[in-house]
C-alpha cells in the first residue's frame, strides 16, 4: 500500500482495514489479511496523481485521474486487484463539507470511497439503487451497506 498526503499512514491503514471489514461482515466467507508481500497480495492500494502507477513494480495505469473533483478513485476486477485513489483529492476519514478545511471546502470520505472501490475489486458493479454504497456517486460520512450491496456481495461469495 502507498499512502495519501492527508492523514498519517497508520490512520489510513486503519481506515482501509475497516473498509475491508464492511465486506467480510456482509459475506463471512470473505477473509482479508494484510501482507507486505506485494507478489502475494490479492489487492494493491495506492494513491497517485493524474497519470500514475500503483505500488512498487506496477505498470503505468491506463486511466489517469482528473485532479480535484469528479473521479475520486478506481479499482480493477478480477484480473489484478488494483485500487487507486486520486491524491489530488482532499481525504478525511468520513469527509466534510466546508468548515475548517479553509484551503479546500470539500473533503472526501476515504472510508466511503474505499468501501465502494473494494466492492468493485471484489466484482461488484455500480448499483442502480440510490443509497447503496455501490451507487455511482460517493457520499459523506461512514457508509452503511444497503441490502442491494449485501445481496450483491453474497451472490458472489455466499
Amino acid at each position: 500500500m502507498t499512502y495519501g498526503d492527508d492523514m498519517s499512514h497508520a490512520h489510513q491503514a486503519r481506515i482501509m482495514a475497516r473498509a475491508f471489514k464492511y465486506w467480510s461482515d456482509a459475506a463471512p466467507r470473505l477473509n482479508f489479511a494484510n501482507t507486505n508481500n506485494i507478489g502475494a497480495a490479492d489487492f494493491r492500494i495506492s494513491f497517485g496523481r493524474r497519470t500514475h502507477a500503483g505500488v512498487s513494480g506496477e505498470r503505468q495505469c491506463g486511466h489517469p485521474f482528473d485532479g480535484p473533483g469528479r473521479v475520486l478513485a478506481h479499482a480493477y476486477f478480477p484480473s489484478d486487484g488494483r485500487i487507486h485513489f486520486d491524491n489530488d483529492e482532499r481525504y478525511t476519514e468520513t469527509g466534510a463539507s466546508s468548515g475548517w478545511w479553509f484551503w479546500k471546502k470539500e473533503s472526501q470520505s476515504l472510508l466511503y470511497v474505499a468501501v465502494h472501490e473494494i466492492g468493485h475489486a471484489l466484482g461488484l458493479k455500480h448499483s442502480n439503487v440510490k443509497g447503496a454504497v455501490m451507487w455511482p456517486t460517493a457520499n459523506k460520512g461512514a457508509p452503511t451497506l444497503h441490502s442491494d450491496d449485501i445481496n450483491g456481495i453474497r451472490s458472489l461469495y455466499g
